[in-house]
């Protein structure tokens, strides 16, 4: 390019150039060649030239890695497994250990109940008026049927 140059007057501007390789190209082909970026695809005046070989590669190159699992993702996978169960397990004994405090208490209510319960000779039949506590148009309802 440098003896187009001197010929021609003419130069290369680096910040915009890069080189198109057309054709099949070798799986090993470098980043660079002379300063110059090899690419897959250019565009001059408007028209994109690709080589579709090279953008084959690339793209399955991009989909391989993203594909890729991450090292530490089976480790990751196994310990949140592991947490899962024990977690699991944790929820299974609190469960079974809230049930048998809540039947405690419902046994321990009932019999509290039985033992206050009053005899059935005995007949009630007071009644509350809500107009001591403000309101309800002055109704009287039963405290307990008589």
């Amino acid at each position: 390019m440098e003896t187009f140059a001197q010929a021609s007057g003419q130069h290369l501007n680096l910040h915009k150039t890069c080189l198109l390789p057309l054709g099949t190209t070798s799986p090993t082909l470098p980043d660079s060649l002379g300063g110059i970026p090899i690419r897959s695809h250019a565009t001059t005046l408007g028209i994109t030239f690709a080589n579709e070989s090279m953008q084959r590669r690339e793209r399955d190159q991009q989909q391989g890695a993203q594909q890729a699992p991450h090292p530490f993702m089976q480790a990751l996978e196994q310990v949140h497994g592991d947490e899962r169960e024990q977690l699991r397990a944790s929820h299974r004994w609190a469960r079974r250990d809230l049930g048998a405090r809540h039947n405690e208490a419902w046994e321990a209510l009932r019999g509290h109940l039985r033992a206050t319960r009053p005899p059935p000779s005995l007949k009630l039949s007071a009644t509350a008026s809500c107009t001591e506590g403000g309101g309800c148009g002055g109704r009287s309802w039963p405290l307990a049927p008589s």
